[in-house]
């Protein structure tokens, strides 16, 4: 299934109305104009999940009226708790145990991209960051699952023939075998970003957006591939197949396309996004599954539910969203209804 999610960068000193309370939502990136514009966001969003950047239960309560038993997957503020620590109880108790009954959150997210960072004490705290399980079950959350997303530089340089892929050399080595078993032992799924929208030039666009192309053929398991997205997701896959965790399930941790870009690239428009997000949907939740994942669906969240107009850097960073920041709609995937229908 496609599910939305939406990308913020979201501190607690930014926020000045909690859930259902008065004031407004100001936050790096978007601004939530009002509590009668959230009120009616959540009725809209009656029946799916959305996801948070945040760390903090004053933003998950926001989405506790979405009508249960709609997860509301969340990411924790930094990979630095230890299994049952006193540390991560703490956290526990301050951002889970508050939540009403009807935010139900089924995922954490332990950081987000965290290999490319410059930081090897970081990096390394990542997978004891992951083993909350122990601590999740302590306060009553044994359902609730901790993963991580990647970005796919954690794949050796390759041609993009999908069986030629594997993970960079140290990651083979020193970080994925361990971390492929966590998921193995706990069930987690393992969480990538493919983007080909970062990785497209005029050359490939059709291939991108999965529009008739030329295909790609890959000669060493003669299966071809007429998309980059299912190309992507199967060179994850080998890399996972040659460590021996090809039953390690794969989930999309965000992926989409932009509205809007700088003037002269070429590519970005509602029509690109739009074609990029239905393929992918065809891909992810029709049970039609990619190449080498025949006839499967795969837990997908698209980047993003809402243009982030504060955001700042490059144009096309605030606006990969389905809708404005007041709630109206840029383009219309049928993944929210108003009551009356789609929007």
């Amino acid at each position: 299934m496609l599910l939305p999610r939406q990308r913020r960068r979201c501190t607690a000193q930014l926020d000045s109305g909690a859930g259902g309370g008065g004031g407004g939502r100001r936050r790096v990136g978007l601004d939530w104009e009002s509590d009668r514009e959230s009120g009616h966001w959540r009725r809209m969003a009656k029946g799916i999940k959305v996801g948070s950047y945040c760390g903090e239960a004053s933003e998950w309560k926001g989405f506790a009226q979405i009508s249960a038993p709609s997860p509301t997957p969340s990411s924790l503020p930094s990979p630095t708790n230890p299994p049952a620590s006193p540390t991560a109880v703490s956290w526990i108790r301050a951002n889970l145990t508050p939540l009403p009954p009807a935010t139900n959150v089924t995922l954490l997210l332990a950081g987000n991209e965290i290999l490319p960072s410059p930081d090897p004490n970081l990096i390394l705290s990542l997978l004891p960051a992951m083993r909350l399980t122990q601590a999740l079950k302590s306060e009553g959350f044994p359902s609730i699952r901790v993963s991580t997303p990647h970005y796919l530089g954690i794949l050796a340089p390759s041609d993009g023939i999908p069986s030629n892929a594997t993970f960079r050399a140290s990651y083979n080595t020193e970080l994925f075998p361990s971390m492929l078993q966590f998921h193995r032992d706990t069930k987690p799924p393992f969480m990538v970003n493919p983007y080909p929208y970062f990785s497209y030039n005029p050359q490939t666009l059709n291939y991108a957006l999965f529009r008739p192309n030329a295909r790609i053929y890959d000669p060493a398991t003669k299966l071809n591939y007429t998309s980059m997205f299912e190309a992507q997701m199967d060179a994850i896959y080998t890399a996972m197949v040659k460590l021996g965790y090809g039953d390690v399930e794969v989930a999309i941790g965000e992926a989409g396309w932009p509205t809007q870009a700088e003037a002269d690239q070429v590519g970005v428009g509602v029509k690109e996004a739009q074609d990029f997000n239905e393929g992918m949907l065809r891909v992810c939740s029709s049970g039609k599954g990619t190449p080498l994942m025949p006839n499967r669906t795969f837990e997908t969240y698209l980047f993003s539910l809402f243009d982030e107009n504060q955001k700042p850097g490059p144009v096309d960073e605030r606006h990969f969203g389905l809708f404005n920041p007041d709630f109206t709609p840029v383009y219309d995937l049928r993944l929210l209804t108003d009551g009356k229908g789609s929007v």
